[in-house]
C-alpha cells in the first residue's frame, strides 16, 4: 500500500526537493500551495493552502505524514513573521486533529 504525504509547498523551493524525494522513495503527494501546478509535477495532487481549520483538518486526514515547509521569508504587507508563527501553529493543529501520525517541520531560518 502506498503511503501518503502532504506536504506544503511541493511546487516551490524546499517543498518541491522534498515532494520529489518522497516520489522517489514510493510515497503518494499532495501538496496544499497557492502556486500555479508545474509541468514537471507529475502524479502529485494539490489544493489551495488556506489557513481554515476544518479546510486544512480535512485535506490532511488519511496522511501518513504530513510535512511542513511553510515560512515567511521576509515581512510583507499582511505576512509578518508572527503570521507565519500563527499559521503553523494552525497547520500543526489540524494535523494533530487529523489524526497524522508524524509531523515533520522543515525550517530554513539561517540555511548557511
Amino acid at each position: 500500500m502506498t503511503k501518503r504525504a502532504v506536504i506544503t509547498g511541493a511546487f516551490s523551493y524546499t517543498g518541491s526537493v522534498v515532494a520529489r524525494e518522497m516520489v522517489r522513495r514510493g510515497w503518494s503527494i499532495h501538496t496544499l500551495t497557492n502556486r500555479t501546478r508545474p509541468p514537471e509535477a507529475g502524479d502529485i495532487t494539490s489544493s489551495p493552502l488556506k489557513f481554515d481549520y476544518e479546510y486544512l483538518k480535512k485535506t490532511l486526514e488519511g496522511a501518513d505524514v504530513f510535512i511542513n515547509t511553510y515560512w515567511v521569508r521576509l515581512p510583507w504587507i499582511h505576512f509578518q513573521f508572527q503570521t507565519a508563527i500563527d499559521n503553523t501553529r494552525l497547520l500543526v493543529k489540524a494535523a494533530a486533529d487529523a489524526k497524522v501520525p508524524r509531523l515533520v517541520h522543515v525550517s530554513v531560518s539561517r540555511a548557511e
